[in-house]
C-alpha cells in the first residue's frame, strides 16, 4: 500500500510539473518558452514559419554567441540602460 501511495505521489507531481512547464510560467518574462502574454513564443514561432528565416534559442551568455553576416539577435525585455558602456 505504501508503494502504491508513493507511485501515485510521483505521478501526480510529474503531472503538475509537466503542466507548469508547458504553460511557460516557470520561465522568465519575454522568454520564447512562455506562451502567456508575458512571453515571446508566438513571435518565435511566427518567425520560424517564414520562408528563408531560421530561428534559434540560445541559453548561453551573450559573449559566447557567434553571429553570422545577415543574422539578427533579438533581446526582448532588456532595459537599454543595461548596455551603457
Amino acid at each position: 500500500m505504501l508503494v502504491g501511495i508513493a507511485v501515485l505521489t510521483v505521478v501526480a507531481l510529474g503531472g503538475v510539473m509537466r503542466l507548469r512547464f508547458s504553460s511557460g510560467e516557470s520561465y522568465p518574462e519575454y522568454s520564447t518558452n512562455r506562451v502567456d502574454p508575458l512571453g515571446t513564443r508566438a513571435l518565435y514561432e511566427a518567425l520560424g514559419r517564414l520562408k528563408g528565416v531560421a530561428v534559434e534559442r540560445h541559453f548561453q551568455s551573450l559573449d559566447k554567441l557567434q553571429g553570422a553576416p545577415g543574422s539578427t539577435l533579438i533581446l526582448s525585455g532588456l532595459d537599454t540602460r543595461q548596455f551603457n558602456s
